[in-house]
């Protein structure tokens, strides 16, 4: 518990043992033999249940050989930790998890598998790194990024210990803030920055350069290249080099053409805040010409609201239990409707609407055109925060996609006298989508005159009640950022291989506007760029929502 602290002990003070439950887990493995499958989960559900510290791991890791079985201990062990610790967002728990294992010395397995292939297919379809998603490259940029914070302010190894200093790790969990707040808090550095120089340093690997005082590189893996024993020498312009001879379906990501004179372009697509967009171009050193980078970006993220310029928002944290509800707090009949948008991780986190006829003392759920059946067939913890738990199913679970669009809900009241209504969002300790958006609220009164919300300017005190994470919410600014990054070579005549004298770095943000779309414009003189590459990257770094995209164009050209 050196790094990040103690858990509490159960049942009582004096028990400090940690059961670890070794057993097939029932995933998509489970009923077909040879398909994905959960490696281990810490859950909150039955530690509480059964009032003892309990991890389980998945049976079939001990297949995988090397010290995967012991990095998924130690990464369970690190949310065992954090669940006596302060919350916080699931992208980074993930991260933090997978430090836990480097630094108990079980992470040589994992960095090759989740570091080579994030390098290798990202390019496909670049993740976010603030919305988590569970996939394999996912949990590889979380690992990046909070390795890369690790090597920035964790200090030095202490070569009589073996051990590095516990300030920094054990603050990432003590801190009270979540997500990015805490993260600048920590580290005194804006966000944007950090974002930024991760996104070099993983691909140059270059720890003599640096943007704004970060180095563009890490001293505890090689990522230019990572010599892996799954793929071989691997690296993020590797990834790139594939996309552009094998290009997927333009449904998939736009086709990426490498630069050779003239100009290169990818289609207008839609791209998640915090990702590493990345686009690469050799042979345009010539002395009288710029590599010039060209972004028409949305300025808005995500969903507009249906109406006006607000709407209410569940957030997208994880752990939300019994406490996240919106509550309207108006007695209510006959008839309710709204506008919903929703990105809940299908049956495993759940939104209802409840009503209650006794001024909030009981509450049950309501059937109504947006909801379906459910049978809960993962065991959700998020089903058992809410009124159903102990049920084996219910038509009434919202849950899965809306398709990206406003959907118009409707539930019939109970009939008879007046009720309250809520809305609720429960979520488990993993996979986090974009929870649920309402707006636009119609409601029946016993006056005959409808009670409508849309959310905009001052609500009316005391007619809602915004329980556990639940805000108003705005459409947010995109704030993109631009950047170069032009390795200077001795002469042009340097050979592939061979180290820069320097990297020329320069970003740009998108200027705050109203207008719906901006253009950003950089160029960088490649004269001296010899047989090397110069990169360019974007990404739009809103906060809020991470499972809103941005839409934008690029284009890179020779003057």
């Amino acid at each position: 518990m050196y790094y990040f602290g103690e858990y509490a002990r159960r049942p009582t003070a004096s028990d400090d043992k940690i059961n670890i439950y070794l057993y097939n887990v029932v995933d998509p493995e489970f009923f077909a033999p040879g398909s994905s499958f959960v490696a281990g989960f810490f859950s909150t559900l039955y530690r509480n249940t059964y009032q003892t510290n309990v991890i389980t791991v998945d049976n079939e890791i001990l297949s995988y050989g090397g010290d995967e079985a012991e990095h998924v201990v130690a990464h369970e062990l690190l949310h065992l930790i954090q669940a006596d610790h302060y919350p916080d967002e699931t992208w980074m728990q993930e991260g933090i998890a997978e430090l836990a294992a480097y630094l108990a010395g079980y992470a040589s397995t994992a960095d090759d598998g989740y570091y080579s292939y994030f390098m290798l297919f990202n390019s496909l379809a670049p993740v976010s790194l603030t919305g988590f998603n569970a996939g394999i490259l996912n949990y590889g940029f979380s690992s990046f990024f909070q390795r890369y914070l690790f090597e920035q302010y964790g200090g030095a190894l202490d070569a009589a210990t073996g051990r590095y200093p516990n300030a920094w790790t054990r603050s990432l969990l003590d801190d009270p803030r979540v997500g990015i707040a805490s993260v600048e808090y920590l580290t005194g550095r804006s966000m944007d920055d950090l974002f930024r120089a991760l996104l070099m340093a993983i691909y140059y690997d270059d720890t003599d350069a640096s943007y704004k005082g970060l180095p563009l590189g890490f001293r505890t893996v090689d990522t230019n290249p990572l010599d892996s024993v799954f793929y071989g020498p691997v690296s993020v312009q590797l990834g790139l080099d594939l996309v552009a001879q094998y290009p997927p379906p333009s449904s998939v990501v736009s086709v990426l053409r490498r630069l050779r004179g003239g100009d290169a372009m990818s289609g207008a697509s839609a791209y998640l805040p915090f990702s590493p967009n990345y686009r690469s171009y050799r042979y345009v050193q010539n002395a009288s010409v710029n590599l010039g980078a060209t972004l028409v970006a949305n300025t808005f993220a995500g969903l507009l609201p249906y109406d006006g310029n607000r709407y209410a928002w569940s957030s997208n944290v994880a752990n939300l239990c019994t406490a996240n509800r919106l509550t309207l707090n108006a007695p209510v009949r006959t008839s309710l409707e709204f506008r919903a948008w929703w990105s809940i991780e299908e049956d495993w986190d759940f939104a209802f609407v409840e009503y209650s006829s006794d001024s909030g003392a009981t509450w049950s759920a309501l059937t109504g055109s947006i909801t379906r059946l459910s049978t809960n067939p993962f065991r959700s913890a998020a089903w058992n925060c809410s009124t159903l738990a102990g049920q084996s199913s219910t038509n009434k679970a919202i849950t899965g996609s809306s398709g990206g669009a406003w959907v118009l809900g409707s539930f019939a009241l109970p009939s008879g006298s007046d009720g309250l209504v809520r809305f609720v969002y429960y979520s488990d300790a993993a996979t986090n989508l974009g929870g649920i958006d309402i707006d636009s609220v119609v409601a029946g009164t016993a006056s005959g005159v409808p009670l409508t919300e849309s959310f905009e300017g001052t609500l009316t005190p005391g007619r809602w009640t915004f329980g556990g994470a639940w805000s108003v919410a705005s459409p947010p600014v995109a704030n993109w950022t631009l950047g170069i990054a032009n390795p200077v070579y001795a002469n042009a005549g340097s050979k592939a291989g061979d180290a820069p004298v320097s990297i020329e770095t320069q970003f740009i943000s998108m200027p705050t506007s109203t207008d719906v779309t901006q253009v950003m414009r950089l160029s960088a003189n490649t004269n001296k760029l010899a047989n090397g590459y110069a990169l360019v990257v974007f990404s739009p770094l809103h906060r809020t929502n991470p499972a809103y995209a941005n839409s934008a164009y690029f284009v890179a050209s020779r003057p």
